[in-house]
């Protein structure tokens, strides 16, 4: 039989986490996010080639929108279902 994992705090808030409506923790996000998605420093939308464009304040909005070629203001994804 697997052993039960320890209840911690750590596994208390994984768990909220993971359920809908949950607890998302916008600073742990953003920490965590560096590690996912490869960003300039500066979150300077990647215009193409070596082209980069005006640094930006470091949300994960701005993070995602770089990586489009966009601002944070001005990127609005789409969702699919």
């Amino acid at each position: 039989m697997p052993k039960l994992a320890k209840r911690t705090r750590d596994f208390e808030r994984y768990v909220a986490a993971c359920t809908y409506p949950g607890v998302i923790d916008p600073g742990a996000v953003q920490c965590h996010l560096r590690d996912y998605v490869p960003v300039h420093p500066e979150l300077r939308p990647m215009l193409g080639g070596d082209e980069l464009g005006e640094p930006q304040e470091l949300t994960a909005r701005n993070a995602i929108a770089s990586t489009f070629g966009k601002r944070g203001e001005v990127y609005r994804p789409e969702w699919q279902a």
